[in-house]
Formats: C-alpha cells, sequence, structure tokens
C-alpha cells in the first residue's frame, strides 16, 4: 500500500544520491513530485534541516496545494545544534515548523546516532515542552549500526527508529532489531531501499572508487532479469515484503518516479524471489552497502 511509502525528500533541497542525475529539481518539479505523492496517498515525507532547502522547499508545496494541515512531516535536528543550548534546540525545532508551514510535526529526529549520547540528559528535557505544547508529536532518531539502533529502541522517550537496509543489507535483521522494534511497540522507518541510487545503476556505470561492490549490483540485476522484474521493483518490493510493519522512505527526482514507487507498493514480489534474495545476499561485505566507509 502506498500509505506505508514515506517521500524522502533530501533530493529536493540538494543534489543527493549517487545515481542522480539531474540534480536538485526547480520549483515547479519539486512541487509537481509533492503533488503526485499526495495524489497516490502518500502523505509522510521525510526531511531535515541539514537537506539544504528541503524544508522550505516542502513547506510552499504544502501551502500551494493547501494541503499543510493533511501532511505529517518527519523532519530531523541540525546535527551543528549545539546539543547542551535549550534554547538553540527549541529554537530550531520552531524554525523547522515555520520553513515547513505546519503545526506540528509527526516525527522530530536525532539526526546522528552520535545524538544519543546528549538524548537523556540534555535534548530529551529540552524538546519535552515542545511535545507536552502538541508542538512534536513523536521523538526519534536516524542511525547507521545495529548497536545505535537498539540503543534507541531501548531509550526513554524515542518511539521512531530510522534505519538504513536493502536487499543486500541485512545487518538490522541479523541483528534483531525489527523483531526488538515490534517487541517494544516502537516504531522503525527503513531509508536506503536504492542504496542511494547504487543498487539501480548498470555494472559499468558504477564509479571506481566503488568496484568492490559491482559483482553484488551484477547479482542484484541478474535476479532482477531471474525473476521479470525491473530493478526498482526488486528493491523497493522487497522491503515492502521483508518488513512488513517497517515504514518505508523512498526519495523520487520526477513525477514519474513517484508514480511508479506507488504502483510497486500496490503490487506484491512472489515469496520465492525474497527467500531467494536472502540467501544469496547472506553475506555481504559491509563496504558494500555502509557509505560510512565509501572512499570519497
Amino acid at each position: 500500500m502506498a500509505s506505508r511509502l514515506i517521500l524522502g525528500t533530501a533530493q529536493l533541497g540538494m543534489a543527493y544520491g549517487i545515481n542522480n542525475s539531474t540534480g536538485q529539481p526547480d520549483p515547479i518539479l519539486a512541487k509537481g513530485i509533492i503533488e503526485e505523492a499526495f495524489r497516490q496517498g502518500i502523505i509522510a515525507f521525510d526531511t531535515a534541516q541539514a537537506y539544504g532547502q528541503s524544508e522550505a522547499v516542502l513547506g510552499r508545496a504544502f501551502t500551494s496545494l493547501s494541503i499543510a494541515d493533511k501532511v505529517r512531516v518527519i523532519t530531523k535536528l541540525d546535527p551543528t545544534l549545539d546539543d547542551q543550548n535549550a534554547a538553540a534546540l527549541h529554537n530550531g525545532v520552531i524554525g523547522s515548523l515555520v520553513r515547513l508551514k505546519v503545526k506540528s510535526l509527526e516525527v522530530l529526529m536525532l539526526h546522528r546516532q552520535e545524538q544519543l549520547l546528549a538524548w537523556g540528559p540534555q535534548i530529551y528535557p529540552a524538546l519535552r515542552p515542545l511535545q507536552t505544547a502538541g508542538k512534536v508529536k513523536r521523538f526519534g532518531v536516524s542511525v547507521y549500526t545495529p548497536q545505535a539502533a537498539r540503543q534507541a529502541l531501548e531509550s526513554e522517550g524515542i518511539y521512531s527508529v530510522q534505519v538504513p537496509s536493502n536487499i543486500l543489507d541485512q545487518r538490522f535483521e541479523r541483528a534483531g532489531i525489527f523483531r526488538l522494534a515490534k517487541e517494544r511497540g516502537k516504531e522503525l522507518y527503513v531509508r536506503s531501499v536504492y542504496l542511494q541510487g547504487l543498487l539501480l545503476m548498470e555494472p559499468d556505470k558504477v564509479p571506481a572508487r566503488l568496484q568492490f561492490a559491482v559483482p553484488y549490483i551484477a547479482q542484484v540485476k541478474a535476479l532482477a532479469q531471474q525473476y521479470h522484474v525491473t530493478l526498482c521493483e526488486l528493491c523497493l518490493g522487497y522491503a515492502l515484503a521483508k518488513w512488513p510493519d517497517a515504514l518505508i522512505i523512498v526519495g523520487a527526482e520526477t513525477v514519474g518516479q513517484v508514480a511508479e514507487n506507488a504502483k510497486i507498493a500496490r503490487g506484491q514480489l512472489p515469496k520465492a524471489l525474497v527467500d531467494n534474495a536472502d540467501i544469496l545476499f547472506k553475506n555481504v561485505d559491509e563496504r558494500a552497502v555502509n557509505p560510512v566507509l565509501w572512499p570519497k
């Protein structure tokens, strides 16, 4: 269902993704992407204070389309804000609300897992009044290791955790993070289902610095061909089938991509394909799935 999809909007505020061939969309295209998402039943939008102009682009589109009271926005605190400065944290959230032109945030997330160190002592006490006032519904964090995901799920006040997972990346599944979230009654957001676009690239187009990932990319392509599905159908369909309780964040650079993602969400991959992928990609080199480890 399209309602499980969240539109990732880093692309709307800056050039983003290793496979981004179009750059940052102009305002008209950005509005078109947001309008198509809403038309397809995608009412949640993932952004961040650090995503360039993304929040402002969303806010202008929400107002122009008269949907500001109908959308749900997940944004992330600027990681450069001083964790010790309650006023700076508070003002950062108010700034997001002003740019987004919404009355409240569905989820306010820490942008970096390192900020978890200051969550209990400084950040949570500083931001809790905003929740009490109805400006923020839930708090969360975006992480990139299973250890941090577990810490977040066990932290007081954190309800939503965003993790990177995809057909190649089974680290969080193996670590029991999806099971733990369900046990704790907390929600997971899955990002990076296309691995920043790497999974959609032709093997011969992969940059030289990422050549170690080429064998896996070739295997993904071969699997899609074997089951007669597109790479998008394979990657997004896998995430939707594999993690049925999670919400899936997926970006788009064109209106057509939004429509395609919504169409994929209405379908279902064969169970045999999902099972085959799990076996095929059981032992993937972490360098291939963790952008933090990619050479610059």
